[in-house]
């Protein structure tokens, strides 16, 4: 293999797969070609339940660069994907591979194995609480309850919730302002709380409490209700 340069036409390559289902290839193939397995990274400890096919996951996009394999089977993904692809330090990558001896790596999220489970608990929180409950994982939030959908589903979180996990700390705003719990998009909230969801020791998602009603107020009780709801959440991972 080249150590190189634009890949070869005729060399297998390596895809990159964001959460967000943007995606870089080296090279391009038929979708007919990939196989209908995935094989999970040793490194999380987790794997999907049931084969999926992988053809309809993304439109490719070639890079141009090639690395080589190194004596203990190491690829190192550029610095440059892995900050356009938000691929941190200890990440867990699922690996595919295609019939065209192609390797295909995927951002994991544990917290997504849950599925329908967290959507059951955001609607249980909401209506409990009538607040708008979210859970999101280390990337995007995965699951709404008591507000519309399109709002908050499958969009990338922002530095608020970022820093939640980061601290491993409850975050609760009661007095209102203005919030980017998504990324790139400040809205004006009148209270809310987050926890994270912390599993194995490590940080994989967060669940959150907000309103945007006018003198709604958060305590100690919605504190209490989404740590317990993330402490419900990583027990299920841990099992």
């Amino acid at each position: 293999m080249p150590a190189c340069g634009r890949a070869h036409k005729k060399l297998g390559g390596v895809k990159y797969y964001s959460h967000g289902k943007r995606s870089i290839l080296i090279p391009e193939l038929p979708r007919s070609s990939y196989m209908p397995y995935a094989v999970t990274d040793a490194a999380s400890g987790h794997g999907p339940k049931h084969p999926r096919k992988v053809g309809h996951l993304a439109t490719m996009k070639a890079t141009g660069i090639v690395r080589r394999i190194d004596d203990l089977g190491r690829v190192v993904i550029p610095k440059e994907i892995r900050r356009t692809l938000r691929i941190r330090e200890g990440d867990p990558l699922e690996i595919f591979v295609d019939r065209d001896g192609e390797v295909i790596l995927k951002k994991y999220s544990p917290i997504g194995e849950l599925g329908d489970f967290a959507k059951e608990y955001a609607e249980s929180l909401a209506e409990s609480t009538g607040h708008i409950c979210l859970i999101s994982d280390r990337d995007a939030v995965i699951a709404v309850a008591g507000t519309s959908k399109k709002e908050y589903l499958e969009k990338p979180i922002g530095q608020t919730l970022e820093n939640c996990m980061e601290s491993r700390k409850i975050t609760l705003e009661a007095s209102g302002g203005q919030f980017d719990l998504l990324r790139d998009n400040t809205e004006t909230l009148s209270a809310f709380v987050a926890a994270p969801i912390v599993a194995g020791g490590d940080p994989i998602g967060t669940v959150v409490l907000l309103s945007r009603e006018e003198g709604r107020k958060m305590g100690e009780m919605e504190s209490k209700m989404v740590e317990t709801a993330a402490g419900f959440l990583a027990k299920q991972m841990e099992q």
